[in-house]
């Protein structure tokens, strides 16, 4: 060995092995030393930097593993794991294969990471999934099979007081809501109470011009809808708008974090839309992403709800981005028929039977 090597060995032979012996050793102080201070990044960052496998005799006892298990249905998922980094940015080192579901990894240095997973003829989904030290983080998840009914939809597992429901993935885009104004979703507007039309005079949202959306900007949420704009479109799509409840557990899940994140309200501008220049392409903020994989739930527009105000008008929920950051975590706000601006969108819900 390189130890008695530097003990028995000719002087120069000695130097030289005691040398790569304090190569070896110095990197596992560093890292020991960095996981005594609770710097999981640093151990993280150390480790894939110098190969050493979790497993690894001389790292495996450290107090920075927890380990993390995801079930699907169907089963057979591929997931792979992407560690969020200081700043919540999605680190450099190559995705961990982690394997097939249903999987454990049992030594899972402390952190956040992104989630995907992929099964054979269904539906692709993200999350987030915060593993702690000497913990045990347990994950179901449903991916919905592929087809037009399907499409764009996320499962949201029901409680004993929520059934089970779909929900969209994004909030409804300028593309998508072209296709409900194609097909007539105007023609009877006047049933309405009103006929609702854009800045040329033909039916459509307000922002729009001459029955069409702002060239470039498909992929963007629909604005400038009211309530009732909103709910025929989800009656055309056969779904509705959704109900506080629903919106709630969809963007939060079984969790108490204050946002669909978590609690971490210092690197909001990287986990949602809050730019106060306008509205962004859906999802693309994927570390603001929900427990159950919907983007954009917070920042970006507001979302029509289907619940009324106490008073007069609907519920909006989730802030949009011409809010200041610090309004987060506030209640979702009463806004009448007629508010509808351009930072008003909405996502629909599919319910199960």
């Amino acid at each position: 060995t390189l130890e008695s090597l530097a003990k028995d060995s000719a002087p120069s032979v000695r130097r030289n092995a005691a040398k790569s012996l304090a190569s070896l050793i110095a990197p596992i102080e560093d890292i020991r030393t960095a996981a005594e201070a609770g710097q999981f990044d640093e151990v993280f960052s150390q480790l894939h930097s110098l190969g050493i496998d979790p497993g690894d005799v001389r790292v495996r006892n450290l107090a920075v593993f927890g380990s993390l298990t995801i079930q699907t249905h169907p089963s057979g998922a591929g997931v792979e794991a992407i560690r969020v980094g200081p700043g919540a940015r999605l680190d450099t080192f190559n995705a961990l294969c982690l394997g097939r579901t249903p999987v454990t990894a049992r030594l899972m240095v402390a952190g956040e990471y992104l989630i995907r997973l992929k099964a054979e003829g269904a539906g692709s989904l993200e999350m987030l999934a915060r593993v702690e030290p000497d913990k045990s983080l347990q994950l179901e998840r449903a991916l919905l099979p592929l087809g037009k009914d399907w499409d764009g939809l996320v499962r949201v597992e029901g409680t004993d007081t929520i059934p089970a429901f779909l929900i969209d993935r994004y909030e409804v885009t300028n593309a998508q809501f072209a296709r409900f104004v194609a097909s007539g979703g105007y023609r009877h507007a006047s049933l309405w109470g009103r006929q609702f039309v854009d800045r040329t005079g033909t039916p459509g949202p307000r922002g729009w011009s001459r029955g069409s959306y702002p060239e470039g900007r498909e992929n963007h949420p629909v604005t400038g809808v009211s309530w009732n704009e909103a709910k025929a479109y989800a009656r055309w799509a056969g779904r509705e708008l959704p109900t506080l409840i629903q919106w709630r557990r969809a963007a939060v899940g079984d969790s108490d974090f204050a946002f669909p994140w978590g609690d971490d309200i210092q690197n909001v501008e990287a986990r949602a839309n809050f730019t106060i220049k306008g509205t962004s392409p859906v999802g693309s903020y994927p570390l603001g992403v929900s427990p159950y994989g919907c983007y954009d739930m917070i920042g970006n527009v507001g979302e029509w709800l289907r619940d009324p105000g106490t008073n007069s008008g609907y519920l909006v929920a989730g802030g949009s981005w011409q809010d200041p950051s610090y309004m987060l975590d506030r209640s979702p706000v009463e806004a009448f028929e007629s508010d509808a601006g351009e930072w008003i969108g909405f996502r629909t819900v599919k319910n199960l039977r």
